[in-house]
């Protein structure tokens, strides 16, 4: 297991038009990676809660590594760049603030089992804590991620069932009839349907978080900083 797979128990929620993070940084050495800026720095305000500088650039970071970013050269480009990575970070925490307002109840059984999923993965318990070290990451944190994720899927259940999403064969056949028979070694329908129908479900649950996003959003108190 590379250190992306672990880091990526970091990643709470994939929203909308790609991937979202939310990311738990470490103020010092996003410092030391992006410049001598403080990482206390206020950077946004989401309902009374802050951004700071340090998450953001911890954001950026995790973009980079794990989404292949490339950060603008210019300053003027950079500084809207910043602006764009902060308004996702905005959106994330809106929706980490709607899970804590649902309340889940997570069991401790539930984190420990996936914990043990994720280090069950190396074959010593040094290599363990060695890819924990480059994620900078304790054990205690590792679980918080998973505990993070599982609020996440939980959501994800729920807006499923509220948003009344339904694909039926018929819209996965038509699909395939237009994007993928007639080609060259394309799998039959009967191969493939079940990942077309994840796929449009994927595309529905998008627009649901989307509806979402849009009305925490006009019912928050948003100050931007930068």
């Amino acid at each position: 297991m590379n250190t992306k797979t672990i880091i990526s128990l970091i990643i709470a929620l994939a929203l909308i038009g790609g991937v979202v993070w939310y990311v738990t940084s470490n103020n010092q050495s996003t410092e030391n990676r992006l410049g001598a800026q403080n990482p206390e720095e206020a950077v946004a305000t989401v309902n009374g809660e802050t951004i700071t500088r340090g998450e953001l650039d911890g954001y950026v970071i995790e973009m980079q590594s794990l989404g292949g970013v490339v950060l603008p050269e210019g300053q003027e480009e950079r500084q809207a760049f910043e602006r764009q990575a902060l308004d996702q970070l905005i959106n994330t925490r809106l929706i980490v603030l709607e899970i804590e307002s649902r309340a889940y109840v997570i069991s401790e059984y539930d984190i420990e089992a996936e914990f043990t999923l994720v280090k069950d993965q190396f074959e010593t318990q040094e290599a363990f804590e060695s890819e924990l070290a480059l994620a900078n990451l304790t054990e205690d944190g590792l679980r918080e991620s998973i505990r993070q994720q599982i609020e996440a899927d939980m959501l994800y259940d729920e807006l499923l069932a509220e948003g009344s999403i339904e694909v039926t064969l018929e819209d996965a056949q038509a699909v395939y009839d237009e994007q993928i028979a007639g080609q060259e070694g394309a799998p039959t329908f009967e191969e493939i349907s079940a990942q077309i129908i994840a796929q449009l479900e994927q595309q529905q649950l998008q627009g649901v978080i989307q509806n979402l996003i849009s009305s925490l959003r006009a019912m928050a108190q948003i100050e931007i900083l930068i």
